[in-house]
């Protein structure tokens, strides 16, 4: 009987430390998931920079989401989940959604297009727009020349177009009284004009 007391004490003894540890390990885990902390604001950050700001809360950075956009260096955080000034228990993840570089931007197609749409499509692919007018045979506010040409990668965001501004010039005509025809004939052979002479 003595033998199994003792025996029983023992494995009690054995299990206690065990036992205290789990206890222990329980409470802590507990004490520490309760605790709640501000989410700080991120947004504007890099990845790792918003990663050292939340470890020091035991809160980690989970990426929910990439979204291109050419006005920002890759990397930038956009948006968070939850937002700053929210509260957050240790342990748990603020979702982020953070900028990529897009792919080439290539040039759209201009070319005949009027200048308002033109301006439409370079606010819509955040294209920096470069006018030039210009006199020419073609309609008044129509693209006539774009660089880079439609489909060209675009450098730095930059689209240069040239607009007709019609043929509203007036232009000084010669006086070819008493002047010889075969001399008339000659000097407009120059001047992309075409003439009929009447007698």
């Amino acid at each position: 009987m003595k033998k199994g007391v003792l025996y029983n004490w023992v494995i009690v003894i054995a299990l206690l430390p065990f036992a205290l540890f789990m206890v222990g390990y329980i409470g802590t885990y507990l004490f520490v998931q309760q605790q709640e902390f501000i989410v700080p604001d991120l947004i504007g950050k890099s990845m790792q920079e918003a990663v050292v700001a939340l470890s020091e809360f035991h809160v980690g950075v989970s990426l929910l989401t990439e979204k291109e956009d050419s006005r920002v260096p890759s990397g930038v955080v956009l948006n968070q989940v939850p937002g700053a000034g929210s509260k957050i228990r240790a342990y748990k993840n603020v979702l982020v959604a953070v900028s990529k570089r897009p792919q080439a931007i290539r040039a759209p197609r201009c070319l005949g297009k009027s200048l308002e749409e033109i301006e439409k499509l370079c606010k819509e692919r955040f294209l920096t727009l470069k006018v030039h007018y210009t006199q020419s045979s073609y309609p008044k506010n129509c693209c006539i020349v774009q660089y880079p040409e439609q489909d060209a990668v675009i450098a730095g965001n930059k689209l240069v177009v040239y607009i007709s501004q019609g043929r509203d010039q007036l232009y000084v005509f010669p006086d070819f009284t008493t002047i010889l025809r075969a001399d008339v004939e000659e000097f407009l052979k120059k001047l992309p004009v075409e003439v009929d002479f009447f007698e």
